[in-house]
C-alpha cells in the first residue's frame, strides 16, 4: 500500500520557502500521494505560483487542498497568461 504524506504550506510561498517545499516534493514523488494543505497560504510570488502549477499538473502524486479563492484566482490567472505566451 502506498504511503500518504501531508505537508502544510507556509503562509507565504516565495523563492526562499518554495525551495524547501520543492525538496519535500522531490523526496515524496515515489512514496505515494502527498497532500499539500494550503489553508494558511495568503501570498505567492512567481516561485510559489510555479510550485502550485506543478502540484496541480501531477494529480496522481500530489493533491492540493484548502486553497483560498484569492490564491486559486491568482494561480488560474498566471496559468492562463503562461499558456497564452507559448
Amino acid at each position: 500500500m502506498d504511503k500518504q504524506l501531508s505537508i502544510k504550506l507556509p503562509s507565504s510561498l516565495t523563492a526562499e520557502t518554495s525551495v524547501k517545499i520543492w525538496e519535500q516534493v522531490l523526496g515524496a514523488e515515489s512514496s505515494g500521494q502527498t497532500i499539500f494543505d494550503a489553508s494558511d497560504l495568503t501570498f505567492c510570488d512567481e516561485s510559489g505560483l510555479t510550485l502550485l502549477y506543478e502540484l496541480r499538473s501531477k494529480p496522481n502524486g500530489f493533491k492540493l487542498i484548502n486553497v483560498s479563492p484569492s490564491i486559486e484566482a491568482l494561480r488560474h490567472d498566471a496559468e492562463e497568461f503562461f499558456s497564452e505566451t507559448r
